[in-house]
């Protein structure tokens, strides 16, 4: 019984480690998709918490408008009141 367990432990990890990395290979070596590429500027939003900050906060939300990013800017402005 401890025989074929071993044998089975074995095969699978030699199949884990050397057999499916060699078949992904050569897969990927034999059978070539096309892919493309797009210009993507993805959307971004800041968060910004702030606690006590009113003195600061204008200077805050200037700083993070005046970013230089070529895509959608959100601002999510979470304040204690």
């Amino acid at each position: 019984m401890i025989r074929p367990v071993f044998w089975a432990a074995a095969v699978a990890l030699l199949y884990s480690y050397v057999m499916f990395p060699a078949l992904v290979l050569l897969r990927g070596a034999l059978v070539r998709r096309p892919h493309g590429a797009a210009d993507i500027s993805p959307t971004v939003t800041v968060i910004v918490a702030a606690y006590n900050e009113a003195g600061r906060i204008v200077r805050k939300l200037r700083s993070v408008t005046a970013q230089d990013y070529p895509g959608r800017v959100s601002i999510i402005l979470a304040s204690d009141g």
